[in-house]
C-alpha cells in the first residue's frame, strides 16, 4: 500500500456522513449542495477512464454542474460555507482545464489534485451542515418549554 494514499473507505465514509447529514439535518442549501455533489460523483464514476490518460469528461461535466449550483448558492445564501465550497470546486474545474492545456500532466498528479479538492469541498459542505444543525439546536433551546399558542 502506498503510504501517501488514504484508503478509499475514509473518503467514502466522509462523503456518506456529509451527504446523510445534509439530507437529515441540513437546510435547503445544504441539501442542494449534497444533491449536486452526488450527481457529480455519479457522473465521475459512470464515465471514468481508469487509465486517466486524458481529460475525465464525465467528471468535468459533473464538476461544472456542481460549480454552477454552488455559485447559485453563493449568490443566494447568507451563509459562509458556499463561498468556500465554490472556491474549492473552482479549483477542481481549473485542474481539469490544466489537464487540457498541458496533456503532459501525469495521471497521478491529475487524479491526486481532484481528490484533494473533492475532500476540501466535502469538508466545506460538512461545516455548513454542522452550522445549520447547531443553529437549529440553539433556536430550539431558546424556545420556552411551556410556550402556548394563542
Amino acid at each position: 500500500m502506498n503510504p501517501y494514499v488514504l484508503t478509499p473507505w475514509i473518503s467514502w465514509t466522509l462523503f456518506v456522513l456529509v451527504v446523510a447529514g445534509a439530507i437529515l439535518r441540513g437546510g435547503l442549501e445544504e441539501r442542494l449542495a449534497a444533491g449536486a455533489l452526488m450527481l457529480s460523483l455519479a457522473l465521475s464514476i459512470i464515465f471514468r477512464d481508469p487509465t486517466y490518460s486524458g481529460l475525465q469528461w464525465g467528471a468535468f461535466a459533473g464538476d461544472l454542474v456542481l460549480l454552477g449550483v454552488l455559485l447559485f448558492l453563493v449568490l443566494r445564501s447568507a451563509r459562509f460555507w458556499p463561498i468556500w465550497a465554490a472556491g474549492f470546486q473552482l479549483l477542481g474545474v481549473l485542474t481539469h482545464l490544466g489537464r487540457v492545456l498541458d496533456p503532459k500532466v501525469q495521471p497521478w498528479a491529475y487524479a491526486s489534485a481532484q481528490v484533494i479538492w473533492t475532500w476540501a469541498l466535502t469538508v466545506a459542505v460538512g461545516v455548513g451542515v454542522l452550522a445549520k444543525w447547531r443553529e437549529r439546536q440553539t433556536a430550539s433551546a431558546l424556545t420556552p418549554a411551556a410556550a402556548t399558542r394563542r
